[in-house]
């Protein structure tokens, strides 16, 4: 799940109080935020939450991060964009030390602490799985430098070129790319009866989703910096950044996926109402044995524990 504020975009601006309601009603579903928008948190807190969550779930929480792709919605809780950077990187060291030290001792530009003592580690030592959101292939060193997991959307040709980058950083890092860490697609995905029920579904539901993803760009007069998306679904499924169709065409889809020579897990949104997401959760989780079986190394940890 992602946070946003201000915007119908996401109606659960506070990640941590809905995965509490969801590691209350699931049993192996691993979860997580993608991302907790760093500068719009206290670095503190949030690591606490963190550690909560971890021990409510029994170790299933997994840990986006990320500095916030709308300067608009930074701005409105009083944060400067051009300093979102900066805080996004001392916001992290903090509760990095946090998750990992018994006490935080950090003098930055942002945020200042002495001697904090902490005596909460979250359930999965030494921490949860981290994960970061990468536009651009230049986004991806630092989360190699610092071995965290990455998500990426996008057209295939700048994903390729986004996870070839972090091979390159983690390699010349001087370490082996038979451990390079989890390098995640973010796709669109409609599941329906059919390929054409998918379709017509995905068509419904996509001006909806495209209105609260514009209403604050087009509020201010602005356009997003890397997320630009087509104004129908069509063209999103024909640019490869939204698949649709019968669990048969889904399980083809990620097949094809899996016999390139990457390591790629994938994130699937929905906003095509409560009835329309209940149908195609129930139509990924029926056929989930044979169309997401990992397979080797190839998707560790895809819908690990898909049944709840």
């Amino acid at each position: 799940m992602s946070e946003h504020h201000s915007t119908p975009l996401n109606l659960t601006p506070s990640p941590s109080v809905f995965l509490a309601a969801a590691a209350q009603r699931t049993k192996r579903l691993r979860l997580g935020a993608l991302v907790y928008v760093l500068p719009a948190h206290h670095p503190l807190r949030l690591a606490e939450e963190i550690c909560m969550l971890d021990h409510l779930s029994r170790g299933r929480i997994e840990v986006g991060i990320g500095r916030g792709a709308s300067p608009h919605e930074l701005h409105y809780f009083g944060v400067d964009p051009d300093q979102a950077q900066a805080m996004y990187v001392e916001a992290y060291t903090v509760i990095m030390q946090a998750l990992t030290k018994d006490e935080v001792d950090f003098r930055g530009k942002h945020y200042r602490f002495e001697n904090v003592p902490v005596d909460m580690k979250p359930a999965q030592l030494p921490y949860p799985p981290l994960w970061y959101a990468v536009p651009v292939p230049d986004g991806a060193a630092w989360p190699a430098q610092n071995a965290i997991n990455i998500v990426c959307g996008g057209p295939p040709p700048r994903v390729r070129e986004i996870t070839d980058r972090y091979r390159a950083e983690w390699a010349a890092a001087g370490n082996s790319l038979a451990q390079v860490p989890l390098l995640g697609i973010n796709r669109f995905v409609v599941a329906a009866d059919t390929d054409r029920e998918a379709m017509e579904l995905g068509r419904r539901a996509w001006p909806s989703f495209y209105a609260s993803f514009m209403k604050l760009w087009k509020k201010h007069g602005t356009q997003p910096r890397f997320a630009r998306l087509p104004e129908d679904f069509d063209t999103m499924v024909q640019n490869g950044g939204a698949i649709a169709g019968s669990p048969g065409t889904l399980r083809e889809q990620c097949e094809r996926w899996l016999r390139k020579p990457a390591r790629i897990t994938s994130s699937a949104s929905s906003r095509s109402g409560t009835s329309g997401m209940t149908k195609c959760c129930t139509l990924l989780a029926s056929s989930h044995a044979s169309c997401c079986r990992p397979r080797g190394n190839a998707w560790r940890r895809w819908f690990k524990g898909a049944g709840a």
